[in-house]
């Protein structure tokens, strides 16, 4: 990582809302701007250069994490929402504060990627959850596993340990490395387009 690396926290949202920093490191984007073409305000737009804006009602926020890896060249990159950003708590200062740009690159000095503290199901599986959910999504969670299993058996042990667990990090948020993040999204949607 450089001395002075360019982090920029891309903000998916589809409505304005009010910044709750006014740090320069984070970017509101607007997550499926092809489908609001008169929205306008004043926030990146996830439909210029390479991009899949007009499908985010199918891929929600990741139409503005595609965004970010075909189109920022920032040292490290990160996703997050309009209602739910990184924080760190300093109990000498008794609050809690969205985590500022020396915080993340000071963490990934040390750790590949930043993920929320993972959301605990208490007592049921990350498979168990997500079915349960009353959409039909088994069928797609179901589809998932075979579409891993084909393209990158390598990971099936690690998708079923995930599927099996009771705790996951949620909302599709992180902050990583530009190679990481790349790759990650690389990964993603090589999955998700199959």
């Amino acid at each position: 990582m450089s001395a002075n690396p360019v982090v920029k926290i891309y903000v998916a949202t589809h409505k304005q809302f009010e910044m709750p920093t006014q740090s320069t490191i984070y970017c509101p984007v607007l997550g499926g701007a092809s489908l609001y073409p008169d929205l306008d305000f004043g926030y990146q737009k996830d439909n210029v250069g390479e991009n899949i804006s007009e499908k985010k009602e199918w891929y929600n926020e990741l139409s503005v994490l595609y965004w970010a890896w075909k189109n920022s060249d920032a040292d490290i990159k990160g996703l997050c929402h309009y209602r739910r950003f990184f924080y760190t708590s300093d109990t000498s200062i008794a609050g809690k504060y969205i985590l500022d740009r020396q915080s993340i690159i000071d963490s990934l000095r040390e750790y590949d990627i930043i993920l929320p503290v993972p959301y605990i199901h208490k007592g049921i599986s990350v498979y168990d959850a997500y079915s349960r959910s009353g959409k039909g999504l088994q069928a797609d969670l179901d589809l998932a596993r075979e579409i891993v299993g084909e393209m990158y058996p390598a990971y099936m042990p690690a998708f079923d340990t995930v599927m099996k667990r009771d705790w996951a990090s949620l909302c599709n948020a992180l902050v990583a490395r530009k190679d990481v993040f790349d790759q990650y999204a690389e990964w993603l949607f090589s999955v998700l387009f199959e």
